[in-house]
């Protein structure tokens, strides 16, 4: 069968106007996130240098310093915002992944039925080649039967004919086979189920 060559381009998942929003704002809450750790890493820095920092507001504040102290202070509770908005970010980013998995779902589901068309060709053009080795088979078995009736026995030059297609749970004639791959051409919609 000659190939003919399409002028169809198919869509990819960044073709898709919903995917590609879903993606974007994944990609902003993984920006948010890193800049949110980056801020959390920092402010444990500032609290990390001072060893003992109750003593030193202490100290601060003997000394009549406020200042030290709340700015401490203020760091402390940037640090503890800073970790909850981190914790949020983190949940917001789960959910919005689940929204991207499903935005390309979607997508893919729309991509195959674009190509179903084109894919329903080869499927239909696989089938009758089954039909033709079926019938094939079919008139291969009833001559060998034939000559076996008349007393003669020639062996068939494919012997492999009455014991093809070994799979996985063991051999299996080929009538049958393709009994089975048509049953599943039917289940998936590219062909009519023979009455």
């Amino acid at each position: 069968m000659a190939r003919t060559k399409t002028e169809t381009v198919y869509k990819t998942l960044s073709d898709f106007p919903d995917h590609k929003a879903a993606t974007d704002r994944l990609t902003e809450l993984n920006g948010e996130r890193n800049e949110a750790e980056r801020r959390v890493a920092e402010l444990k820095n500032i609290i990390g240098n001072d060893h003992n920092p109750a003593a030193t507001e202490a100290a601060a504040l003997v000394d009549g310093d406020t200042g030290g102290t709340v700015t401490a202070v203020a760091t402390r509770a940037e640090l503890g915002e800073a970790i909850a908005r981190l914790e949020v970010l983190g949940k917001a980013i789960a959910m919005q992944r689940r929204v991207v998995s499903d935005r390309s779902i979607e997508a893919q589901q729309a991509m195959r039925e674009e190509r179903l068309p084109g894919h329903s060709t080869h499927v239909q053009a696989i089938a009758a080649a089954l039909d033709q080795l079926q019938l094939a088979i079919e008139s291969e078995t009833e001559f060998s039967n034939s000559l076996r009736h008349d007393g003669q026995y020639i062996r068939p030059p494919l012997p492999a004919i009455n014991l093809w297609f070994n799979f996985a749970d063991g051999p299996t004639r080929p009538s049958g086979q393709i009994r089975v791959w048509r049953k599943r051409f039917e289940k998936c919609g590219y062909l009519k189920a023979r009455d």
